[in-house]
């Protein structure tokens, strides 16, 4: 940029500005005879003002020749055995889903390798600095216990409160329409097959106020009235 701007002046300042300038700043010097020197361009030859600075240059290498991490922190003395390891994840690997009667056990996935101070009294996860050790980072997942039920159970709802959502148009996601109308076929044709066991006719309950279904009745019911006969 100072280049530049030195290359500018160059080119729009006339070479006598340069002179006028260059013979004013030598006059005001003093020759060792008490005369003044002849007008020059004076050039600075001095190497007093620069000093020596010493550039440390980083040293680099491979990545795998970088020396192991360490652990920032350890919430005990020794570290668990394997099986220690093991015999604490385990007890993560399954969690109950749904609620009440609807309550299973069901498989847990992405558990984290080392589970074997969660929970304890003054304890907490240990903390690693790079994602693919052993210990898992410390983060809003692993900060709080029940996180793995809490994300297996928002996966469920009641057909009631799917059903309400449905009355009042007031769905979370557009997919909680589509859970419904699975609920509502899985348990109607649990109905329908016990019903055939009985040699009965399935009777559809369940749609029988929801949209479709008030269509369908009102058709039979302008049918009914036009025929006169029923």
């Amino acid at each position: 940029m100072c280049f530049v701007f030195f290359l500018f002046l160059t080119l729009i300042l006339p070479p006598s500005m340069w002179r006028l300038r260059c013979t004013h700043y030598s006059n005001q010097l003093v020759a060792p005879n008490g005369k003044a020197p002849e007008p020059r361009m004076l050039r600075k030859t001095s190497t007093s003002h620069f000093g020596v600075t010493i550039v440390i240059l980083k040293r680099s290498g491979k990545p795998s020749e970088t020396p192991d991490y360490k652990q920032v922190y350890l919430p005990y003395d020794e570290p668990p055995t394997e099986k220690e390891l093991q015999r604490e994840r385990k007890k993560f690997q399954y969690a109950y889903h749904g609620r009440m009667e609807h309550r299973k056990l069901v498989e847990v996935k992405e558990v984290p390798l080392n589970l074997y101070t969660y929970g304890k009294e003054g304890m907490s996860i240990p903390l690693a600095i790079f994602k693919d050790q052993q210990d898992p980072i410390i983060g809003p997942e692993w900060t709080y216990p029940g996180i793995y039920e809490n994300k297996i159970a928002a996966q469920h709802w009641y057909t009631e409160e799917l059903f309400n959502k449905e009355d009042n148009n007031c769905f979370d996601t557009p997919w909680q329409r589509q859970i419904l109308d699975n609920q509502v076929k899985r348990r109607m044709s649990r109905v329908a097959v016990r019903m055939r066991r009985l040699n009965l006719k399935a009777v559809d309950l369940f749609q029988k106020d929801r949209g479709p279904a008030k269509r369908s009745g009102g058709t039979s019911e302008r049918g009914k009235d036009g025929s006169g006969k029923k």
